[in-house]
């Protein structure tokens, strides 16, 4: 099992209630149960942990931004981060204005999460 550690949560979390406010996410889910092989991706197109290796991931990473965009441009609810299946991050949820500041897909998709290259370190979420 590969466990990113507290810190990487607490950073995280932080970042997500900077960026949303007021949103909800549970961020726990995606995180509690991570397995080698796991089809998890960062949205800036690097893993999330380097020591996963998949076949498509390429393919996969497009269609998975793709779907994130799609629901963040057309709902107006809550952002919550589950796992499916196939263990990919799933974002659903809305865009909206939040604390009087255009919510805007695009940076979330592009520059909330960076890579984790040793998930032993505190990464820095903000570009």
């Amino acid at each position: 099992m590969i466990w990113l550690n507290e810190s990487l949560h607490g950073a995280l979390e932080d970042r997500v209630t900077d960026i949303m406010g007021f949103y909800r996410f549970r961020y726990n889910e995606v995180f509690s149960r991570l397995t080698l092989g796991a089809n998890l991706f960062a949205l800036n197109q690097t893993f999330v942990t380097s020591c996963m290796t998949l076949k498509g991931v390429k393919s996969a990473q497009d269609q998975y931004k793709q779907r994130l965009m799609n629901d963040l441009q057309g709902r107006r609810n809550e952002i919550e981060l589950i796992t499916d299946t196939n263990g990919i991050i799933m974002a659903n949820g809305g865009s909206a204005t939040a604390l009087g500041q255009t919510f805007n897909p695009q940076n979330i998709v592009t520059n909330t999460f960076q890579q984790y290259p040793d998930s032993s370190q505190q990464v820095n979420l903000i570009q």
